[in-house]
């Protein structure tokens, strides 16, 4: 099963105004960071998602995810609880989950925690300064 990994990539996808970096690496490290509220979330998202499935199906890497995220809409708020949901439920390894928020932000900090109680993952929230 190790060598299907082998042909898979590592998923970059650059920052815009309205959508993350997304930085999936083949190793297990997968970090979302930025802003998300796309105009269209589920197609931004489903590729993500895709590539996911794939890499989790392919793998038994240490999974960590780290996601830092200045602001979030509903939406995307729906597709990272469905990225976390899905590496819990897959993964053939240990899961983290690094939730990275800045001091002051404690809707950012609540959202992690109401995501922290419907995955049954334990998240660790680590504060940096704004």
């Amino acid at each position: 099963m190790h060598s299907q990994i082998t042909y898979m990539k590592n998923l970059f996808i650059a920052a815009t105004k309205k959508t993350p970096e997304i930085d999936f690496n083949v190793n297990g490290q997968l970090k979302i960071t930025g802003s998300s509220y796309p105009e269209n979330t589920l197609e931004f998202y489903n590729a993500i998602i895709e590539w996911l499935e794939e890499f989790l199906f392919a793998t038994t890497e240490k999974i960590t995810i780290n996601v830092d995220l200045k602001y979030i809409n509903t939406s995307s708020t729906k597709a990272i609880l469905e990225i976390i949901t899905k590496v819990g439920a897959l993964s053939k390894s240990n899961v983290n989950v690094a939730w990275i928020y800045e001091i002051e932000d404690t809707d950012m900090h609540e959202t992690g925690e109401d995501l922290e109680s419907i995955t049954n993952l334990k998240f660790d929230f680590i504060e940096k300064a704004n």
